[in-house]
């Protein structure tokens, strides 16, 4: 006799089952009221009695994750309850272990059926296609999350953060979705930066720039869904501090990511570290990667490393300048430094020779002014022009071709002499079947042709890895400047690996010791710029691949670069280089 559904469900005890999905909280709260309201018609429409109604705020992609599920479904296991109602398939299961655990209830009979919008489940089913529905769920899960993760990396590698814009940015809305960045915000970002100047110029502490930006400026956070429009919390800007993004980077998995040109950086990288010096290491462990530009680039005569230590000073209002390391009040007036009204305060960094300071003995600094000096005299003097730069590059151009040409060449050669005593072993061995060489004889010339083919075959792989190298020393005293202007401390530093930098300071002289082929840059390039920057003969055309045409023009240019490109040949394998000592005229 056949039985309706609704007749099989009238009176039946059953749970309703609500879950919110992971976003943002107003969208949660809609979600839940929503589906509240649409289990209540489906159950006056089925006519069942309801008896719980459980509800949570967990992921269904994980086993074992939801208490109110399993509440649920032990009531069904005991016998307390037959039906189940919510909103879609979804909302009950995502993960295959809990979705077996629904259909062998259902399968059994202990669940007569799961109630949906859509659909009814019952026992009598393809429990087949009930598993792919709820499979599909799961899927659907999975591939969100990875759509998520591979939409995550791919703004990465843009240079967009994965975050709400911190103070002083917004995130760009009008932009579609996966290519949204930040922008600079035109109300706040000004007043952000100056709290970030006056911690840095004005040494004012965090808690007095926080103080100013709620008391004078009555700074508001940006207004969002469900929060924003109130004045700045001190939690709020102590985390904006902690941001690596106010210098331009940010971290992702571990790596460093530098933002891309949709912001303006309110400080550089060097500053922002100096303020997580201040702030300490609590709550951010990166903070320790504070590294000083000439850190492990300068050394004692005995090769004593120079440390660095920052020299922190402020002029009273009385005249008197004093350390302010450790210190809140002037020693001579006693005046808080935060109640000055004039305070002049004096930054510079030291470097100081590690042995001599850990023993107690009296040691002098370098300033770090006298290292930039230094390295921006060696920037000018390797500086080219463009028409010089051009010249170069031709010249080094055409050294390559010559070189490629002759191996070329070379190769040709080397692969018709193999050729031709391939050609003479066939004929020995053969004459050998045919009994005109006997066994001995045989081998002879074999090993003598096997020698003469070993010996030809030594030609190596052609490699212009030197070509590289000689076109990056073209511009490299331009970027040099550049880097140095940007005060980028990294970038510096590359820069002095490039130079393969040795200062050496011997508390009284500083002297800069480097590779053989900056001595041969700096010299050369002299020489020609001590001739008023002329080419000889004047107009003299080069025709591409006449190396020779170079001998009468600049000969101390084509010197120079052949002596650079010997010295880096030479050293390119080497793991210590000789150094020279470079004297700049």
């Amino acid at each position: 006799m056949y039985i309706s559904t609704e007749e099989k469900l009238k009176g039946a005890s059953a749970d309703i089952y609500r879950r919110k999905s992971q976003e943002d909280k107003s969208r949660q709260i809609l979600s839940l009221e929503t589906q509240n309201d649409i289990c209540d018609e489906i159950a006056k429409y089925w006519n069942v009695t309801i008896g719980e109604n459980y509800s949570e705020s967990k992921s269904a992609k994980t086993f074992g994750q939801r208490p109110q599920f399993e509440a649920m479904m032990q009531r069904i296991e005991n016998g307390t309850t037959e039906v189940i109602v919510c909103w879609k398939i979804d909302r009950l299961v995502r993960n295959m272990r809990e979705g077996g655990w629904v259909i062998d209830l259902l399968q059994y009979g202990k669940l007569k059926a799961i109630v949906t919008k859509d659909k009814v489940y019952l026992p009598e089913d393809n429990t087949i296609i009930t598993a792919i529905e709820m499979a599909s769920a799961t899927e659907y899960s999975r591939e969100l999350g990875k759509k998520v993760q591979d939409g995550n990396t791919k703004k990465v590698k843009k240079g967009i953060p994965n975050a709400f814009a911190i103070m002083g940015y917004l995130n760009n809305k009008h932009k579609l979705q996966g290519e949204r960045d930040w922008r600079d915000d035109p109300e706040r970002w000004k007043f952000m930066q100056q709290a970030l100047r006056k911690i840095l110029d004005d040494k004012i502490s965090p808690s007095q720039a926080y103080k100013w930006l709620k008391e004078e400026v009555k700074l508001k956070m940006p207004i969002r869904k469900i929060s924003g429009g109130k004045l700045i919390a001190k939690s709020s800007f102590y985390r904006f501090l902690r941001r690596p993004e106010v210098a331009g980077f940010f971290y992702y998995k571990g790596d460093k990511i530098y933002i891309n040109d949709c912001i303006t950086p309110m400080i550089t990288e060097d500053e922002y570290w100096r303020i997580q010096k201040r702030l300490g290491e609590k709550g951010n462990s990166k903070v320790t990667k504070n590294i000083s530009t000439y850190s492990n680039f300068i050394k004692s005569p005995e090769g004593y490393f120079c440390t660095p230590d920052l020299v922190e000073r402020v002029t009273c209002d009385c005249k008197k300048r004093f350390s302010i390391r450790h210190k809140t009040k002037c020693y001579h007036c006693g005046l808080d430094i935060i109640e000055m009204k004039n305070p002049k305060f004096y930054t510079r960094r030291y470097y100081y020779n590690s042995y001599l300071k850990r023993n107690k003995i009296k040691t002098k600094g370098v300033p770090e002014n006298d290292l930039d000096i230094i390295v921006l005299k060696i920037a000018d003097h390797i500086e080219m022009d463009s028409k010089l730069a051009q010249w170069s590059q031709q010249f080094i151009n055409d050294i390559a071709d010559q070189e490629l040409n002759s191996w070329q060449e070379k190769s040709q050669r080397d692969k018709y002499i193999i050729d031709r005593f391939t050609k003479k072993k066939s004929r020995i061995k053969e004459a050998f079947i045919d009994g005109i060489f006997s066994k001995e004889e045989y081998q002879q010339e074999i090993q003598k042709i096997d020698a003469e083919i070993a010996l030809n075959s030594r030609s190596t792989k052609y490699s212009n890895d030197w070509k590289d190298f000689l076109c990056s020393l073209i511009h490299f005293g331009s970027e040099l400047k550049m880097v140095w202007k940007t005060n980028d401390v990294t970038h510096k530093r590359n820069a002095l690996k490039t130079l393969r930098s040795n200062f050496i300071w011997d508390e009284k002289n500083l002297s800069f010791y480097g590779p053989k082929w900056l001595n041969y840059l700096i010299n050369g390039l002299n020489s020609f710029k001590s001739k008023g920057n002329q080419f000889e003969p004047k107009n003299h055309l080069v025709n591409k691949g006449d190396f020779g045409k170079f001998q009468d023009v600049c000969p101390n240019l084509r010197t120079m670069w052949q002596s650079i490109r010997t010295t880096y040949l030479q050293e390119k394998d080497s793991e210590n280089p000789e150094l020279v000592k470079i004297i700049l005229p």
